[in-house]
């Protein structure tokens, strides 16, 4: 498997070994996603028309690190864009911004505004078509890195959202999270298949989810579902480390819109995907066998 891939990637695709291997070895994914989507409840804080809901989910996964960890650098991809010295210098910009603007007050708008552009960077990190086509771009290119203009790209409704799903975290999450955090940590197989999580809070490892879930055709209302794919994500994390530097015992989502934080212990999780009983240090000998060809 080319390096290239990613945990995620790999797990959405019938044709590779890591796919086959997760189906094969955890099939009962059913009962667990049913029981997930019981724990959910109903959606809190709704997406609004004309504001793209990945970013919106990008930006709360900026914030949310930010507020575990202010000293957290949500820009530390910046040396991987040596394609483009005016992207890593204007990223650099507003990661200072958001820092000042932390420190003086993180209710801020400014501070709000700051997560939605460093979310941009964050896309135009992961895929070059948001580098060349998202919002960023004629400010980079025609304004010259404006920062005013950077900081105004946010939609006012993207605003409120983040808002909201602060507060909702700070309610159903933030009570709950004991340190040290390991904010997107990168697992051990990393370099073999790209696995960058999204938390872990002392041995509890939190896959965050900003989804607005499917619309019921019995209630015509959305619910939060969990595809078999997110499963196989959220083991496939403790999965890759290899070799316990993380001493996960524990795996967990939060459904920011819903407000639903779910826990499991990750033996029993595992023990009961399988059907029997698993040695996980046996499985993360798989799994590393798997990608080390």
């Amino acid at each position: 498997m080319p390096i290239t891939q990613s945990l995620t990637g790999a797990l959405r695709s019938s044709k590779t070994p890591l796919h086959a291997y997760f189906k094969e070895t955890f099939p009962n994914t059913l009962p667990f996603r049913k029981d997930y989507e019981e724990r959910s409840g109903r959606l809190i804080v709704d997406g609004v028309a004309g504001v793209p809901a990945g970013t919106v989910g990008t930006a709360f996964d900026v914030m949310l690190r930010l507020l575990l960890d202010p000293t957290h650098e949500p820009c530390r991809f910046r040396p991987n864009f040596v394609w483009n010295s005016r992207i890593s210098k204007a990223a650099a910009v507003v990661s200072e911004v958001v820092h000042a603007a932390q420190r003086e007050d993180s209710h801020s708008e400014e501070f709000y505004r700051a997560c939605w552009a460093l979310a941009l960077f964050t896309e135009a990190y992961r895929s070059i078509q948001a580098a060349t086509q998202g919002p960023l771009f004629p400010i980079l290119y025609e304004q010259d890195s404006s920062l005013p203009a950077m900081m105004a790209v946010a939609p006012a409704e993207g605003i409120e959202q983040l808002r909201q799903l602060r507060r909702l975290a700070e309610e159903q999450l933030l009570p709950h999270l004991e340190g040290p955090y390991s904010l997107g940590p990168q697992m051990y197989l990393h370099t073999l298949c790209h696995a960058e999580a999204d938390l872990i809070a002392g041995g509890t490892l939190i896959d965050l989810k900003v989804q607005l879930g499917t619309v019921s055709r019995r209630t015509n209302e959305r619910e939060d579902t969990l595809k078999e794919p997110q499963v196989y994500q959220l083991i496939g994390y403790a999965l890759f480390d290899t070799i316990d530097v993380f001493k996960i015992d524990r795996v967990g989502i939060y459904s920011a819109r819903y407000g639903a934080y779910s826990v499991w212990p990750l033996q029993g999780m595992l023990d009961e995907l399988a059907g029997r009983t698993v040695s996980i240090q046996a499985e993360r000998d798989k799994v590393l066998a798997l990608l080390d060809v």
